[in-house]
């Protein structure tokens, strides 16, 4: 089973490059996917009743933590403990108080359709793109499926006030994908994105980059979405170009290797920039942040010409960024700006759902399960959701699978 109020304008992510296009080293602007238009203006659509019906002034709203298993398990876990202001007057300090108390996480686990690397693979990212819009609406809902035989959504639950969605990576048009649905609707809802935070907060951090690394997986280096930010936000924060910024996919058994395999790539490149920064776009790697420190320090105080080398191109005040942080920052942020605040006394709260397929999809198959050569062809924007969000309960995990999660989240007691 285990395998992001600041809304994003269209000027500052304004064109979406395909895996394509990347290659060619060419630009495409973005284009509205089909499903969003559904969405917007068919009144049979699910998506469109629950936007249309949706109140945003919903203070007592959930939090929606929307993706793959281990990702949203790690931010909640990240999110529950996180403390970097004061809760009374938000100064930059922690007190001592989780920054989220009295906030409850919806927690979606899309065990029904990840891993979602494999749609990149397949060359299906119109899909991808589809049923993280319709899982982030599906939040925004006050009911769930009690079960995937239940037809009328018959179970309660709190419609989301906030999404995080960390798995856009793979396919970055889903952040104009969603932007354009929420502004369309005149929603203002807070949605936070790994890869925006990460590229928000260097900026923030630094006054002056001189290079910028990001290590991510090859799907994710593909898709372009660091290159697009990069460029976008260097315009808005008055640099005269681009950042200098790169992405590579390290090999390496440990976060140590890693990192030296990443900096070794980086000086083989040709490149002397010191890097400010290295964003670690895999949140569960980000976990190993301080032993990714200690590693560093181990390199560059060897004393050796290469020790030398790797050290000339690492800038004074260095910094590993976490995107998990990244997010609970702006989250927080953005939220205490906007009033939307719980503001109850109490630790924060985690309520899990999970996707299931639904019975008419796995009859119209003609298959007991379904494979990764089904799921990943099915075609965008063709009817009805063939997956169900309900209620996570024990049935839905076994033991070993409760362990992993509880490994993954040291700070959440996982109890269904």
């Amino acid at each position: 089973m285990l395998t992001k109020g600041f809304k994003l304008g269209a000027c500052l992510f304004f064109a979406a490059v395909s895996v394509a296009a990347c290659s060619r080293g060419e630009q495409q602007k973005y284009a509205m996917h089909p499903f969003v238009e559904r969405a917007a203006n068919d009144t049979s659509c699910v998506e469109n009743r629950i936007l249309s019906s949706y109140s945003d002034d919903n203070r007592d709203g959930s939090i929606a933590i929307i993706g793959e298993g281990a990702d949203v398990i790690r931010i909640a876990d990240y999110f529950s403990v996180y403390d970097s202001y004061d809760n009374i007057n938000a100064a930059h300090v922690p007190d001592g108080i989780p920054d989220f108390a009295g906030e409850v996480f919806d927690v979606l686990i899309d065990d029904a359709n990840g891993p979602y690397g494999g749609y990149a693979k397949a060359d299906n990212s119109l899909f991808l793109r589809e049923l993280i819009i319709r899982n982030a609406v599906a939040m925004l809902d006050g009911k769930c499926y009690a079960n995937a035989y239940d037809k009328s959504c018959s179970a309660v639950k709190a419609p989301a006030k906030a999404l995080v969605i960390p798995s856009v990576s793979y396919s970055p048009e889903v952040i104009s994908d969603l932007d354009t649905l929420l502004n369309g609707a005149g929603l203002r809802i807070p949605v936070v994105y790994p890869p925006l935070s990460s590229v928000r907060t260097v900026f923030d951090m630094f006054k002056d980059i001189s290079g910028i690394g990001v290590m991510a997986g090859l799907e994710v280096a593909a898709s372009g979405v660091y290159g697009e930010l990069f460029r976008d936000i260097s315009a808005l924060s008055g640099y005269r170009s681009q950042v200098h910024n790169v992405i590579y996919s390290p090999q390496g058994l440990t976060p140590g290797e890693k990192i030296r395999n990443f900096i070794q790539m980086y000086i083989n490149s040709g490149y002397t920039q010191p890097l400010n920064a290295i964003i670690i776009d895999d949140l569960m790697l980000a976990r190993d942040i301080d032993s990714m420190y200690a590693a560093l320090d181990s390199i560059v105080t060897e004393k050796s010409e290469e020790a030398a080398l790797y050290e000339s191109v690492i800038a004074e005040g260095f910094r590993f960024i976490d995107p998990a942080e990244c997010m609970a920052s702006e989250l927080f942020r953005q939220m205490r700006d906007a009033n939307d605040m719980a503001l109850r006394i109490s630790y924060p709260k985690c309520n899990f759902f999970i996707t299931v397929f639904s019975p008419e999809f796995m009859i119209e198959s003609g298959k007991d399960s379904i494979g990764d050569a089904l799921k990943y062809a099915r075609a965008y924007d063709a009817g009805q959701n063939t997956v169900k969000i309900v209620h996570m309960t024990r049935r839905h995990v076994n033991s070993r699978e409760l362990a992993e999660l509880d490994s993954i989240a040291p700070n959440l007691h996982v109890n269904f």
